[in-house]
């Protein structure tokens, strides 16, 4: 009984652990946003006056994007922390349904939800990675427009 147990409370204990992990990289790409949202509008402070409109037009567009893509990762640090939470509880749970056989049915839900939650963690970080495409590619037409400009400066 007490190996079946240990066996059982296994899942949830690797799947805290998981979750501990997604927690710490998701943080890490909020701060990453959060840098260059900070950048961007330094920026468009410090040098809004010197920039082509284009540039600015751009620089608008990129936080715009960021400011999109901070709002899913906090989506989706909230989804880790529902999932890490109900791994807790259905190990909680099987300890209490030694005690109590009728409650044994309960941490499979709660493993079954914080699998589901994790699910749409990955889904909102997906939709994310998709738009951080489009900041690149913002990013890049700006480098492109600098080295034409610096050319065509050059050849005067």
């Amino acid at each position: 009984m007490i190996a079946s147990l240990i066996g059982a409370m296994l899942t949830p204990a690797i799947m805290i652990a998981v979750c501990a992990s997604l927690i710490i990289s998701t943080s890490n790409r909020h701060a990453r946003v959060v840098d260059r949202i900070r950048f961007l509008n330094q920026v468009l402070i410090d040098k809004g006056d010197l920039l082509n409109s284009g540039i600015i037009g751009n620089y608008w567009k990129q936080v715009e994007l960021y400011e999109w893509r901070r709002k899913m990762i906090l989506r989706a640090m909230i989804a880790n922390y529902v999932a890490l939470f109900l791994f807790l509880l259905s190990a909680l749970v099987m300890m209490v349904a030694v005690l109590m056989p009728f409650l044994e049915f309960l941490p499979l839900i709660f493993i079954g939800l914080g699998f589901l939650t994790l699910i749409y963690k990955i889904t909102v970080l997906l939709m994310e990675t998709n738009k951080r495409y489009e900041t690149t590619t913002l990013d890049m037409e700006n480098v492109r427009h600098n080295v034409r400009f610096n050319r065509y400066q050059i050849e005067e």
